[in-house]
């Protein structure tokens, strides 16, 4: 005879959001304008093929895990690496700019300027 075995799963439920793949957020930097902080963070996403963006918080912003934030992005600007390294953003009240010199573009930027007009 044939005996039944009888298997429980148990599911754990969680308030986390499922990302997958969270987005890879570094803070580069301060920026004072008119009396006012903003805060300058770098932003990668992506599995294989990466997009990397620089963006301006009027507030600092906190993360969750999925590299979400209940903060305003003021301004953002794509990183072409393509154009080279990224050397400067440049902040013009609300506003970014990136200046790049040659090199390749996918190494990062280690010596990034940040400069308000």
């Amino acid at each position: 005879m044939a005996g039944l075995v009888a298997i429980s799963l148990l599911t754990a439920c969680t308030d986390a959001p499922e990302c997958g793949v969270a987005d890879a957020l570094v803070e580069l930097g301060q920026a004072r304008v008119g009396g006012s902080d903003y805060y300058i963070y770098s932003r990668t996403a992506g599995v294989t093929d990466k997009t990397r963006f620089f963006e301006l918080y009027a507030q600092k912003p906190t993360f969750d895990t999925c590299g979400q934030t209940d903060q305003k992005v003021l301004s953002d600007a794509y990183i072409d690496p393509a154009h080279g390294t990224p050397v400067r953003v440049i902040v013009r009240g609300t506003e970014m700019e990136v200046e790049y010199a040659s090199g390749d573009g996918a190494q990062g930027f280690p010596a990034l300027e940040i400069v308000v007009q």
